[in-house]
């Protein structure tokens, strides 16, 4: 009888610790992907930067108008970055608000 009311208490112990295992592989998973979009957000206009600074510096620049373009882009792709990291601070800033907190052992208070 013992073991039985055991087995039963063990399952739902089971059960609890793969729901939260569940949970902690949806929240690793959402984090890669968060991950790997940043770095996508970021590579780009960095691409795009490195081109028009090497074009700019090798004299590659056929007139003004086209140095006049080249440097909009690099203005607007510099604030792209700007937008990727402040959105990059709020996260950081709303996940700072959450915490993990240990549930009490039942029978204590």
């Amino acid at each position: 009888m013992l073991w039985a009311a055991s087995h039963r208490h063990g399952r739902g112990l089971v059960a609890v610790l793969n729901g939260m295992l569940e949970r902690l592989d949806r929240a690793f998973r959402a984090q890669r992907r968060l991950t790997a979009d940043v770095s996508h957000e970021l590579r780009t206009p960095l691409a795009a930067l490195r081109s028009f600074n090497e074009l700019l510096t090798e004299g590659q620049v056929p007139d003004e108008a086209t140095r006049q373009e080249f440097l909009e882009q690099s203005r607007q792709q510099i604030e792209r970055l700007e937008n990727v990291a402040e959105a990059d601070q709020q996260i950081v800033q709303r996940a700072s608000h959450f915490s993990v907190c240990p549930l009490p052992a039942s029978g204590t208070a």
